[in-house]
Order: structure tokens, then sequence, then C-alpha cells
């Protein structure tokens, strides 16, 4: 089991590809930027509605209180 691990390994370190910034294009920070849009768009509502309810405790506790 070793070994096997050993081989892979080095295999993982032969196949490494030495990238820089130099492969950063206009399109990819446009994907990347779309990408991020959409996870916001998509877990906005997990943390909106939290702090809402939040919100509408302490004023509803508030109210109560007076």
């Amino acid at each position: 089991m070793k070994k096997l691990f050993e081989n892979w390994r080095n295999s993982l370190d032969e196949e490494e590809v030495d990238e820089g910034i130099e492969n950063i294009t206009p399109e990819n920070v446009q994907i990347a930027a779309d990408a991020i849009r959409q996870v916001v768009a998509n877990l906005a509502p997990a943390a909106i509605l939290p702090a809402l309810m939040l919100i509408y405790k302490e004023y509803k506790g508030k109210k109560k209180g007076e």
C-alpha cells in the first residue's frame, strides 16, 4: 500500500503545471465574477431571512415590554 501511495504521489508531482498570473484573461475573470454573483444570489435568502426574523423578534420583544 505504501508503494502504491508513493507511486501516486510521484505521478502527481510529474503532472504539475507551472501556471502563473499571465494565464488570467478578461474572459476568465468574467466567468469567475459571474459564478460569484450566482453563488451570492443563491445564498442571499439563507442569510437575509434569519436576519429579518431576528429583527422581528427584537421588535416584538420591545413592543411587549412597553
